[in-house]
């Protein structure tokens, strides 16, 4: 899942890039028309302009190593909570009367945790929700007896427990 503000500052960039790139190829036409004769002081604003794109460039190759981190990050864990695999826990077995109040986050930490122990924020990455989020609804869940939490590790790690009716 690709962040939403990451795209929205490639796109922002991008959009300064081609508003830079419009007000050079305008001061070129300016230049054209007019016939100025101090040219120097025109191939110094293109230079300048020359060098925000280069910045804004930068920048934009910078967020592009971000954005394939990220994705490379959450292939990684996957991958590493895929091969823990081999503890068997019991999955919750749903009530339809309670099924019909668990929530989509609900559900989705459930799947993510059907066959394995994570942090919650091995469970953020997996699920794309902020802290907050995944961490309020842990605790709920917790709390619920739908969920265990080992506080004997560091971060405090979590796993599917069988419902008790």
């Amino acid at each position: 899942m690709i962040d939403i503000t990451l795209i929205y500052d490639i796109m922002t960039i991008l959009a300064f890039i081609m508003a830079f790139i419009s007000f050079m190829y305008v001061l070129k036409l300016y230049h054209k028309i007019l016939k100025i004769s101090d040219i120097s002081a025109v191939d110094d604003l293109i230079k300048f302009q020359n060098s925000k794109i280069a910045e804004i460039a930068l920048q934009i190759d910078l967020l592009s190593k971000k954005l394939s981190q990220n994705q490379e990050e959450r292939q990684v864990l996957s991958e590493e909570t895929s091969n823990s695999s081999n503890k068997n826990y019991n999955v919750i077995k749903h009530d339809s009367s309670k099924n019909s109040k668990e929530t989509d986050l609900e559900k989705a930490i459930a799947s993510v945790l059907a066959d394995r122990e994570l942090t919650s924020s091995e469970i953020q990455k997996l699920v794309g929700r902020t802290r907050e989020h995944v961490s309020r609804t842990l605790k709920k869940m917790v709390e619920e007896g739908k969920l265990a939490r080992d506080e004997s590790h560091k971060p405090y790690k979590y796993k599917l427990i069988q419902n008790v009716s």
